[in-house]
């Protein structure tokens, strides 16, 4: 019981610390313009949490990941606790995963 315990409150503990990360990282996103730099947001954000790239035809295709969020259902590195940047030619053109979807998935990927 006292194991089961000890591991309830890291676990408890561990979420409070991604709570104040997501809600950080969402006020900073409030202050984010297209056409941003990736060193610009680097500055703003700090670094990303996870990322990917993608090229197609002339174009680089980076996406970075911050935490905005640190209870919903997946495993703690699910992409549903991430809010996704979208930068082209490092410059970041959008950001959410609306923005990932119809953007990534729909111009970059489908193809």
């Amino acid at each position: 019981m006292k194991k089961l315990l000890l591991i309830f409150m890291v676990l408890l503990l561990a979420g409070c610390g991604y709570g104040k990360v997501a809600k950080k990282n969402r006020d900073l996103m409030l202050t984010l313009n297209t056409g941003q730099t990736k060193q610009e947001v680097l500055q703003l954000m700090g670094n990303p949490e996870k990322n990917e790239q993608y090229y197609r035809t002339d174009k680089k295709i980076d996406i970075w990941y911050y935490r905005t969020s640190s209870f919903e259902s997946g495993g703690w590195d699910s992409d549903d606790y991430f809010t996704p940047m979208v930068f082209e030619d490092g410059k970041l053109i959008g950001w959410g995963e609306d923005f990932y979807d119809r953007k990534v998935k729909f111009d970059y990927t489908e193809r």
